[in-house]
């Protein structure tokens, strides 16, 4: 395992401008640092130029550069994957709670049962993917930024907070102790995780070590839906998966 760090501090160890923005570009353009750069700088061009430009204005007389609504639309059609992503990454410390052995194919195939049946119950999930396929192929694409999007689930579940992606960014933009919370629970999940999983992670991003964090407990709760949907679990391999 070979971890990356995010470069969101400068030389001094301070915050880069809209460093919460960079993050959510490595989220969705994990093996692309270029986009993922790209992606920060145009919202931050969009950032200061809303301040510059709002005053009496109203936001539908304001023109959005077209390389900006191009990035957005392209980040939004990746939320579905990393948010599955996440939420197999939670799973997966689930069961390192719960005790023997983490499975991801348990995992995809939990998700897949608790998106179908569970959607009226818990909206939250409504973006989880159904199929047990592409739930695989979305957390290995997602697998080393899946703790960043984990902690956004655990999160919007333990708050009870409706979230959208830009409010989720632009927040932690104006909050600086709201962005270490996120990061701090981020990285105690990816600590459980690469602890469940130590053999299958490849190349993390993980928050500069440097960086004062404070101090974040996360609880993993097994629920009774859960236990009971997995109570007949059989090996997807043996199932020919």
């Amino acid at each position: 395992m070979s971890e990356r760090v995010l470069p969101i501090l400068d030389e001094k160890g301070n915050f880069i401008p809209a460093a919460s923005v960079l993050l959510c570009g490595i989220m969705a353009f994990p093996d692309d640092l270029v986009s993922a750069r790209s992606y920060h700088q145009t919202e931050l061009f969009f950032i200061r130029h809303m301040e510059d430009v709002m005053g009496d204005v109203q936001i539908d007389d304001i023109e959005i550069p077209e390389a900006y609504e191009h990035l957005s639309k392209l980040v939004d059609r990746k939320l579905k994957a990393g948010l599955t992503a996440g939420a197999m990454c939670l799973d997966i410390c689930v069961q390192a709670t719960a005790g023997g052995k983490p499975s991801l194919n348990k995992a995809r195939h939990f998700l897949s049962g608790l998106a179908s049946l569970s959607r009226e119950r818990n909206p939250k999930l409504a973006t989880i993917e159904k199929n047990e396929e592409n739930n695989g192929k979305y957390e290995r694409q997602y697998r080393d930024v899946s703790h960043f999007w984990a902690a956004i689930i655990y999160q919007a579940l333990t708050t009870q907070d409706e979230w959208t992606w830009n409010d989720f960014w632009l927040d932690m933009v104006e909050d600086r102790e709201k962005f270490l919370e996120f990061l701090a629970i981020s990285h105690s999940i990816y600590l459980d995780f690469a602890s469940a999983l130590s053999n299958e992670i490849r190349a993390p991003w993980v928050v500069p070590s440097d960086l004062d964090l404070p101090k974040a407990v996360v609880t993993y709760q097994i629920n009774d839906f859960r236990e009971e949907y997995l109570r007949n679990y059989k090996s997807l391999t043996a199932r020919g998966y």
